[in-house]
């Protein structure tokens, strides 16, 4: 979403037309779902598609999931969020949205074990930078705080600026 953003930025000077192929439902899945409704309408030059996925790419061309075919000059692919497949084999309970973690961003049921980031899931959890950033840092301390003292603290958001940059 972010990239087709950038990209309708300059499309004009360069006379290029964007289209967001989307594999989900609705953009910014991990989201509040009015977040991705404002996210498409502020893509509103670029051609949405949801529900689809990139099958194959050749030189000049995309094809759909659906079988639909897409001439193209030019391809950017940009990851989206998923999981850490590494988290699959270790011996540690998964959820679809991740790895469920206590306050103190330990991974349920194992102490010495952490996970912050697009890795890890609890009630009220936002994927945004925000969210990983405080979630590092409470980690950090906790990671330390578990070599000195064994103190920990738990996670907390002061505020939640819900900022997605389009361009």
């Amino acid at each position: 979403v972010e990239a087709t953003a950038s990209l309708l930025q300059v499309k004009d000077e360069f006379d290029f037309d964007v289209e967001l192929i989307h594999a989900e439902n609705r953009l910014l899945p991990r989201n509040n779902p009015k977040m991705g409704e404002k996210a498409e309408k502020a893509l509103g030059e670029a051609k949405v598609r949801k529900d689809v996925r990139a099958e194959d790419v050749s030189e000049g061309e995309v094809v759909l999931s659906n079988g639909e075919r897409i001439d193209s000059d030019l391809m950017v692919w940009s990851a989206g969020v998923k999981n850490c497949e590494l988290v699959l084999d270790l011996d540690v309970p998964c959820e679809e949205k991740g790895v469920p973690v206590t306050d103190e961003m330990n991974i349920e049921g194992l102490e010495d074990i952490y996970a912050v980031g697009d890795l890890c899931t609890y009630q009220g959890k936002e994927n945004r930078a925000y969210y990983a950033l405080s979630e590092a840092k409470t980690a950090a301390k906790n990671i330390k705080s578990s070599i000195r003292d064994g103190k920990k603290v738990e996670n907390s958001f002061f505020w939640d600026p819900q900022v997605i940059y389009l361009g």
